[in-house]
């Protein structure tokens, strides 16, 4: 029978209740090795180190100090491997933290997600011990004990599992500064073929889970995978900040998924927030053939309360070069696609969504899509696409009163009257021709410059009330808020059904000029 670890047996004793423990691991050995009692090398492994933590009801933690002596360390590289054998790591039954910057000569990342890629030392590598390990999956949360308390894993470079991390329970699970799908210094693919690639972090409950964060030691690099992040149930407060996915770690070259868009659901997923409004919150998402981003359920508001904010998509770290998503030979797909049967709910802002071989934003058969306020420029297909089918299929022409239904309503695009501009003023008279009872009134009419009908720089937004429906209204508008594109103008209803995007006159130059 396996011993209880002394370390966790006399602090049970000594408080009367459980109390968190430290467990050092210093060796890169598979075997369960269990001492850990810091007075022996190489008597704490990694697999010892879990199997300790799980018998102490209290938030264990572990770290790592593992000598270059030790058979794990690869010289080439200056690292350690811990190869997984046959049996899995240990499911998580308890919170636990497993930190891989506390191994000697690794280093969190310190650039802000907002200036640049990632200057991230990893240390500890965790694969599985075959060449294309895909039978077992890495770190697991175990689903027999949904209601344990939040797990954290930092600093450490996971590739070749069928999914690298595996999150069950209610608990924010927090996954910081780590490396999935890459080698260890975040430059290429660990797998360069078909077989061994695995999923970055497949989610399987409600838990709010935390990938990355705004602050810069938070920021992981997962890419090179089969996917990023996939949801196979319902989540709720799921947040996605501050990561490069799809990307190597300098965020300027692609190491795209190949086999699922990036991020990817046919779950409910609500409230969520992928990137945001902070500095630090923005994810890059590029370079990956099958799109960036993918939610696709059923139901009435499938995706209440989610944002997509803040993010640079398809573009590198810049946001100034191509790194395109859906890319796939012969069936480009769209960067973005929101697809259901009922009410989504969510709002899409913020964003640069640029160089995408399909179109920007792809709505498919759900209504409340927000998604006109984005910085679009040159996507091969439409800025935005309300689909009439199951895929995106390019314009949709406006019709009488608009009576039609379907994505985001087929919400009618405003048509553009006149446009006159006298020294500094501007005066533009357009007109949206939707009946008050096939749209939530006001509209807001959003105009903006851009070039091939994508808006890039918003100019004003101007409410267009019911008393005015399907009249022409006139407003006016300093010339230089119009300066540098064709004129672009989208409406959005009071329910966040965002039309497709009308360009009308080209006035002046495109300042895209990347």
């Amino acid at each position: 029978m396996k011993s209880f670890p002394a370390l966790v047996f006399a602090a049970l004793c000594a408080a009367g209740d459980a109390s968190a423990a430290t467990f050092v691991v210093d060796t890169g050995s598979d075997a369960s090795l269990v001492a850990c009692d810091g007075a022996t090398p190489g008597d704490c492994s990694l697999r010892g180190a879990m199997e300790n933590a799980n018998l102490n009801p209290a938030p264990d933690r572990i770290e790592f100090a593992i000598p270059a002596s030790d058979a794990s360390y690869q010289a080439a590289t200056g690292h350690w491997r811990i190869a997984v054998g046959a049996t899995s790591l240990p499911r998580i039954d308890n919170a636990v933290e497993i930190d891989g910057y506390t191994q000697p000569g690794a280093a969190p990342n310190t650039i802000s997600a907002d200036t640049g890629g990632l200057d991230t030392i990893l240390k500890i590598e965790v694969t599985p011990g075959t060449a294309f390990g895909t039978q077992q999956n890495g770190f697991e949360i175990s689903p027999n004990f949904p209601s344990q308390g939040a797990s954290a894993f930092r600093g450490l470079a996971v590739s070749r599992f069928a999914q690298q991390f595996q999150l069950w329970g209610t608990a924010a699970h927090r996954i910081e500064g780590c490396f999935l799908g890459t080698d260890i210094d975040g430059t290429v693919a660990a797998v360069n073929t078909s077989g061994g690639r695995g999923y970055g972090i497949v989610t399987y409950a409600t838990g709010a889970y935390v990938v990355g964060g705004t602050a810069p030691a938070a920021r992981n690099l997962i890419s090179g995978m089969f996917g990023a992040i996939v949801l196979q149930r319902d989540g709720n407060g799921l947040a996605v900040q501050g990561n490069l996915i799809g990307t190597d770690r300098s965020g300027t070259q692609a190491i795209g998924h190949t086999s699922f868009p990036a991020i990817y659901t046919s779950a409910r997923l609500t409230n969520a927030r992928i990137g945001g409004t902070q500095p630090g919150a923005r994810n890059v998402i590029s370079g990956n053939p099958l799109g960036a981003i993918a939610l696709n359920t059923t139901g009435a508001a499938a995706y209440a309360g989610t944002r997509i904010e803040g993010n640079a998509i398809g573009t590198d770290v810049t946001g100034m070069r191509p790194l395109s998503n859906g890319g796939t030979p012969g069936s480009p797909q769209p960067a973005v696609s929101i697809a259901g049967n009922d009410t989504c709910d969510i709002a899409i802002a913020g964003n640069t969504i640029a160089y995408n071989r399909g179109a920007g934003v792809a709505v498919i058969g759900c209504r409340n899509v927000d998604a006109g306020r984005n910085r679009y420029a040159y996507n091969r297909g439409l800025a935005l696409d309300l689909a009439t089918g199951s895929f995106a299929d390019g314009v949709t022409p406006n019709d009488a009163g608009d009576a039609d239904a379907g994505s985001n309503r087929l919400q009618n695009a405003p048509v553009v009257e006149a446009l006159t501009t006298t020294g500094t003023t501007a005066t533009l008279t357009f007109r949206v021709d939707t009946l008050p009872a096939n749209a939530a009134y006001p509209l807001a009419i959003d105009v903006a410059t851009g070039a091939g009908g994508q808006p890039q720089n918003l100019a004003a937004s101007f409410a267009y009330t019911a008393a005015e429906a399907q009249a022409p209204k006139t407003v006016t508008l300093p010339t230089a808020a119009l300066a540098g594109g064709a004129l672009v103008l989208v409406a959005t209803d009071a329910d966040g059904n965002t039309s497709e995007i009308a360009s009308r006159d080209a006035i002046f130059t495109d300042p895209f000029d990347y």
